[in-house]
């Protein structure tokens, strides 16, 4: 057991999965429209390098997580990069970029229900936020058993999203990238579609209650990255290619 008094008992897949899955959110798929407003079809290749850019910076979280084998991760990086002040800053401002990113994934979650069921979206959404609270409070076991369940899920979900979209794109007429607002469009775009990409580096968080870290790490997170590109390069051109821009445009998802 660590000196923090964590348990190691996440493995390769679950570290893996535990990377994909703090990615995967319904509220990233709740930007997409916006985005194609700004880019038009070239999202495709926006969102396939904005991949590329983060694969590059979970490389530094893998030298910093194995040099700095300690819980924490940016927290305890910047405390023995800079000292306490600016620990304390990046803590707090790491702490409270997940509230809002939780807030996003929640609410995506409860639109994305509501299609299917009549539900209050306020009150789906505070209640997907105290579940998965109750879940985490019980510890990194069970976080981790829904988390690979979840993840699976969803990851099933999008597989099948895109095969049957590229099936039905090849009765569609030729695909043509485009970016009707040019090169500034795209630019913006990415500020929103680097989003996608953000929560890979839970695994650096997990570190203390990963076995062997030194090695499970680096490849956990490399192959979560690749993982990621995939299937949100592939999401996103089954989606511009069979949904007319236009269409996205007019949609919050």
């Amino acid at each position: 057991m660590p000196e923090s008094g964590l348990k190691r008992e996440l493995g390769f897949l679950t570290a893996t999965l535990f990377g994909v899955g703090g990615t995967l959110s319904a509220g990233n798929f709740v930007i997409l429209g916006h985005a194609a407003s700004l880019a038009g079809t070239s999202l495709v290749i926006i969102v396939f390098l904005c991949g590329i850019i983060s694969m590059l910076t979970m490389l530094s979280y893998c030298e910093l997580s194995t040099a700095i084998p300690k819980a924490g991760s940016e927290y305890t990086w910047s405390k023995v990069a800079f000292g306490g002040f600016f620990s304390f800053l990046t803590g707090w401002f790491q702490w409270t970029s997940n509230i809002f990113y939780a807030s996003l994934s929640a609410l995506g979650l409860a639109y994305m229900i509501s299609y299917f069921f009549p539900l209050n979206i306020p009150l789906t959404a505070v209640s997907i936020i105290i579940i998965f609270t109750l879940i985490n409070i019980r510890g990194v076991k069970s976080a981790a058993i829904a988390e690979t369940l979840v993840t699976l899920i969803v990851m099933v979900m999008l597989a099948l999203y895109v095969a049957d979209g590229w099936t039905y794109s090849l009765k569609l007429q030729g695909f043509e990238l485009n970016a009707p607002n040019g090169l500034w469009g795209c630019f913006a775009a990415t500020s929103f579609l680097f989003e996608l990409y953000l929560g890979a580096e839970a695994i650096a968080v997990a570190q203390a209650e990963i076995k062997d870290p030194e090695k499970v790490i680096p490849r956990a997170m490399i192959l979560s990255s690749l993982i990621l590109i995939v299937l949100y390069t592939s999401v996103v051109y089954v989606t511009v290619r069979v949904v007319p821009v236009e269409v996205l445009k007019e949609q919050t998802s």
